[in-house]
């Protein structure tokens, strides 16, 4: 067995690669993922509980980009691509969308505390959250902000956009997965540490959703590294079974993935089996089929759409549901809000996938596109 962490001169450890393929199916997971994400917050607090352990999308997102990044940047790390310009190919793709969500999210703070629906979040906090998220960097506070319908939220980290936690961690997660391919760190040790960490973090909170507050920020690094990294092992593993393949429909893979943030947590034993079995069992096998998938793009235009949506739905549906509720809110229909959220949360779900849309072709995808021709950086 090699080195728990680096290589020695004569070792032959390296990451191995898959050339020429683009996962089309694995992108549409990421779509379904995603929308699951959106459902699950517009839902919370309602008598609706068809999305309540979806959550674990975002674990679901980790082993993915664990699996796209390694797949795309290996052989230009191990070719001599330097840290400053993966670093930069990295906020090229994730900062465009990510800066709208926070403009969006901003822009009704001031309303906020004009209405004291906030508590303990001060003007002070208002202004340096501004200058930290727009750094990418977490705002450490106390303070309540305006979460899913009359609700609020303790303590997070991303108080403007609060899913955009992960995307710090996402960020962290590149800069290990540079190092790890740089130093050749074999990543099955980075699962096992991590994972013994995760349990031990979910004994301390009794639940694996953390990262997203001040309180259980730092356990968000286990559970990041965790996923992110098992999506390396998956990739690794992926590559070295090339006679090995199970193989189903696009479309029952991307069914298959619905249903399972879909389920009811009720039907699940507890908190404790249900993400185990969602951590380490469903997601890989799920991730592992969308790899094995022959994926030729123009066979799978629907697919293609939803991944290039995902992103967009991810980093905009938490803003964009604040301000409709907001306006709302304003009107006669506050109350008629309040007795059909369900209706609600699937009205405001659409406006979001045609607001990701439109923002994803006139806007990231455009921006992107200029970035790396006056960088010369590859596409993400």
């Amino acid at each position: 067995m090699e080195g728990l962490t680096i290589a020695q001169p004569g070792d032959t450890y390296a990451f191995p690669t898959v050339t020429g393929r683009r996962f089309v199916t694995l992108d549409a997971m990421r779509g379904i993922a995603a929308i699951s994400v959106m459902m699950f917050h517009y839902l919370l607090g309602t008598p609706y509980h068809i999305f309540d352990h979806a959550y674990y999308a975002v674990d679901f997102f980790f082993v993915l980009s664990g699996v796209v990044l390694t797949h795309a940047y290996v052989t230009k790390i191990q070719r001599g691509m330097d840290f400053p310009e993966f670093m930069k190919a990295r906020i090229i793709r994730l900062y465009p969308l990510y800066v709208i969500g926070l403009i969006l999210g901003a822009t009704l703070l001031p309303s906020y505390i004009v209405l004291s629906s906030i508590a303990g979040f001060r003007r002070t906090d208002y202004l340096l959250s501004i200058v930290f998220n727009a750094l990418f960097i977490p705002y450490p506070n106390h303070g309540a902000v305006p979460f899913i319908m009359n609700g609020t939220m303790d303590g997070a980290i991303f108080p403007f956009n609060i899913p955009a936690w992960s995307l710090f961690f996402e960020m962290l997660a590149s800069v290990a997965l540079f190092v790890a391919i740089r130093r050749r760190v074999r990543p099955e040790y980075i699962v096992g540490g991590s994972f013994i960490l995760l349990i031990a973090t979910f004994l301390h909170y009794r639940t694996f959703n953390v990262g997203w507050g001040t309180e259980t920020i730092f356990a968000g690094v286990p559970r990041t590294a965790f996923a992110f990294f098992f999506g390396v092992v998956m990739y690794k593993t992926f590559t070295s079974m090339r006679g090995m393949r199970i193989v189903l429909h696009p479309s029952m893979i991307l069914g298959l993935t619905a249903v399972m943030f879909i389920l009811p947590i009720s039907q699940l034993s507890s908190r404790i089996v249900s993400g185990t079995t969602l951590c380490i069992a469903l997601i890989p096998i799920l991730i592992f089929l969308g790899l094995s998938v022959d994926n030729r793009a123009e066979n799978h235009a629907f697919f293609v759409w939803l991944g290039r949506i995902s992103y967009g739905v991810y980093a905009v549906h938490f803003p964009v549901y604040r301000i409709v509720v907001f306006i709302l809110a304003a009107t006669s229909l506050t109350s008629e809000i309040e007795k059909a959220p369900l209706l609600l949360a699937c009205l405001l779900a659409a406006v979001v996938i045609v607001v990701a849309h439109l923002l994803t072709v006139f806007f990231d995808e455009p921006v992107r596109r200029w970035f790396n021709s006056v960088s010369a950086v590859g596409p993400a």
